[in-house]
C-alpha cells in the first residue's frame, strides 16, 4: 500500500498539468480566432487607431502614422460631395458588393449633408468582388446622365437582391436613358477609371473595403457612427 501512494500523486500531478496545459492552448487559440474573425468581418479596433492619453473618452486624436500623398489618395476627386475647399477631405475606397460598404454608406450620405459646408467626401472604387467592375461601371455610366450618386445610393440599397440584367430595370427607375447607358456599359467607356482607382489603392497599401484616409491618413475597416462623428468634430473644432 506504502509503495502505491507516490503513484497516485505522480499521476495526479500530471493530470493536473496537462489539463492547465490544454486550458491555456485553448485559450490562445480562441483569442487568435476571435482576432481572425474580426478581421475577415471588416472591423477596425478604431479605440486603439484614435487614443487619448489621458484616456477620456470625450476627446479624440488622431491616427498615428505619417500623411500619405494627397493627390494619390484623391486621385482626380471627381465623384465627391462638399465645397472645394473642405476643412477635411474624407476619400473612402468602397465595393458595390462590399456588405461593410453597404453599412458604411447611409453613414456617409447622412454626414454629407450635416457637414455639407465644411467636409468633402470622395468616393474611390476598389472592385475585388465578382461583379464589382460592372456595377461601378453601371455608376460611372450613370453619371454620363448626372445620375452618379442616385445609382450610387441604389446599388448599395439593393446590394444582393438582383442580377446584373436587371441593371437596365434600375437604371430606368431612375430616369436614365437606357440607350446610352447599355452602350456605355458595353463600351466599358470608364474602366480606365477603375483601373486607375485600383491602381491607387495597391500603391496605398488598401486591402480591403471600406478603407478611409482623413487628409491623408488611413483607417480601414467600418467605422461606427458615434466614432465617425467625433473625429469630425475633433477635427473641425482644433
Amino acid at each position: 500500500m506504502e509503495n502505491n501512494k507516490p503513484q497516485r500523486k505522480k499521476i495526479k500531478f500530471k493530470t493536473i498539468f496537462w489539463l492547465l496545459f490544454l486550458a491555456i492552448i485553448l485559450g490562445i487559440l480562441a483569442g487568435f480566432s476571435y482576432y481572425v474573425l474580426d478581421i475577415y468581418r471588416g472591423r477596425v479596433n478604431i479605440q486603439n487607431l484614435y487614443s487619448d492619453p489621458n484616456n477620456s473618452q470625450n476627446t479624440i486624436k488622431t491616427p498615428a502614422g505619417t500623411y500619405l500623398n494627397q493627390i494619390l489618395v484623391e486621385g482626380e476627386g471627381k465623384y465627391s460631395i462638399g465645397p472645394k475647399k473642405p476643412k477635411m477631405t474624407i476619400v473612402v475606397f468602397l465595393d458595390y458588393e462590399c456588405p461593410y460598404c453597404q453599412a458604411s454608406f447611409p453613414i456617409i450620405r447622412e454626414i454629407s449633408l450635416t457637414y455639407k459646408n465644411d467636409i468633402r467626401i470622395i468616393e474611390r472604387f476598389f472592385p475585388v468582388h465578382e461583379n464589382s467592375n460592372e456595377l461601378a461601371l453601371a455608376a460611372l455610366c450613370a453619371d454620363e446622365q448626372n445620375l452618379f450618386w442616385s445609382m450610387n445610393d441604389m446599388l448599395f440599397q439593393k446590394q444582393g437582391t438582383f442580377n446584373l440584367t436587371e441593371l437596365n430595370s434600375l437604371a430606368a427607375r431612375l430616369g436614365i436613358n437606357e440607350k446610352q447607358f447599355n452602350t456605355c456599359r458595353e463600351q466599358k467607356k470608364y474602366l480606365s477609371i477603375l483601373q486607375k482607382d485600383y491602381s491607387d489603392a495597391q500603391q496605398l497599401g488598401v486591402t480591403g473595403t471600406p478603407t478611409w484616409f482623413f487628409d491623408g491618413r488611413k483607417v480601414a475597416g467600418e467605422i461606427p457612427k458615434d466614432l465617425l462623428i467625433k473625429l469630425i468634430e475633433t477635427k473641425l473644432a482644433e
